[in-house]
């Protein structure tokens, strides 16, 4: 039975014979994405399931089938299902696309009085993504810092900034501490192109004052960019705080 078809089920009583009729219900999902400057979405899939009275179970009687996939499916996309009984359902996201959020599950009712359902657009969300920051003292290829705190500023940059943010607008400022090892991990950036860049110590060189780094949803953790600053101190030991900080020199 395929939505809008009519199916008659008889039942038999002592007396007499009951017809019903019944028609079979649909329902349509209309799908939205996120599109980042770097990220849309690749393999998605949505299975529709059925309260069987106990718990949800895939609702292998709906048409085309319980699962429909959609490859590549762009800013927005629909998913349907036809030959549905009357009852409880959900819609839940059995292949989330890479860099995207996965959608809670979206229940619904076919009834007699509503058996086409058309239901709200739900939408994909990209996942924010991190980046990791080092600090090492100079020459290059560095060794923990121990000079003062540093300062490191964090902006939108071109060529693809995060939608909405202007480039050279400033989303965060952190602070590298003396003795650190490890990079700073810096969590929940929208995808996009920034800047960073540190305030230079005073009296020290830097290797490289700013640097572009690009921030991909959902890439998060060790697998984030890195991005290592090196500032390498004067070699005539005539700049404030340098002996201070070099004790190793201390005769």
């Amino acid at each position: 039975v395929v939505p809008g078809d009519s199916s008659t089920a008889v039942t038999r009583t002592s007396d007499s014979n009951a017809t019903k009729t019944w028609i079979a219900g649909s329902v349509t999902f209309p799908k939205a994405f996120e599109i980042g400057p770097y990220t849309s979405p690749d393999n998605v899939c949505f299975t529709l399931q059925y309260h069987d009275g106990v718990s949800f179970v895939d609702a292998t009687f709906a048409t085309p089938s319980a699962e429909i996939c959609e490859a590549s499916p762009g800013a927005s996309t629909s998913f349907a299902w036809g030959n549905l009984r009357l009852g409880e359902y959900q819609i839940i996201e059995s292949l989330t696309p890479n860099g995207y959020a996965t959608i809670t599950p979206i229940g619904f009712f076919v009834t007699e009085t509503n058996p086409d359902v058309t239901l709200p657009e739900a939408e994909n969300l990209l996942q924010p993504g991190d980046l990791r920051i080092l600090k090492l003292e100079g020459p290059v290829p560095g060794t923990t810092w121990i000079g003062d705190p540093v300062t490191i500023n964090i902006s939108c940059a071109d060529p693809n900034p995060p939608t909405g943010c202007t480039p050279g607008t400033l989303v965060r400022t952190v602070v590298f501490p003396t003795g650190q090892t490890d990079p700073l991990l810096e969590t929940g950036f929208a995808e996009g192109d920034y800047e960073i860049c540190e305030v230079v110590p005073l009296g020290f060189t830097a290797d490289q004052e700013c640097f572009p780094v690009t921030v991909l949803a959902g890439v998060a953790g060790a697998e984030a960019p890195l991005v290592t600053f090196v500032n390498t101190p004067p070699t005539e030991g005539c700049t404030p705080g340098y002996w201070k900080n070099h004790t190793e020199l201390w005769d």
